[in-house]
């Protein structure tokens, strides 16, 4: 998906929509970035629950730490990074409305 519409995204950050006929608002975030950036925000949270607080990558049983202070850091990441990922989707969305 990335590597498909990447050009695509980028076009649209740096110069916006083109009028055309087959856009009815230009200006709009496509859905593509919108929902990339959504897919990109679960990937890392699950990449991260599964480095540091499973700490295992196979399809074994997996038993979450009860490590308090791991506990702590991951639900200290999932905040971080949801609000970093909100953050980002509201520039996104806002890029052209000023």
């Amino acid at each position: 998906l990335y590597a498909m519409k990447w050009q695509g995204w980028w076009a649209w950050l740096t110069r916006g929509g083109a009028q055309t006929a087959e856009l009815a608002h230009p200006l709009m975030a496509p859905a593509s970035l919108l929902s990339g950036l959504f897919i990109a925000w679960v990937v890392s949270v699950r990449l991260y629950e599964s480095i540091f607080l499973f700490h295992s990558f196979g399809l074994t049983t997996k038993e979450i730490s009860m490590d308090p202070v791991l506990r702590a850091r991951g639900r200290h990441f999932f905040v971080l990074s949801f609000w970093t990922y909100v953050l980002i989707s509201v520039l996104i969305v806002m890029r052209f409305s000023w």
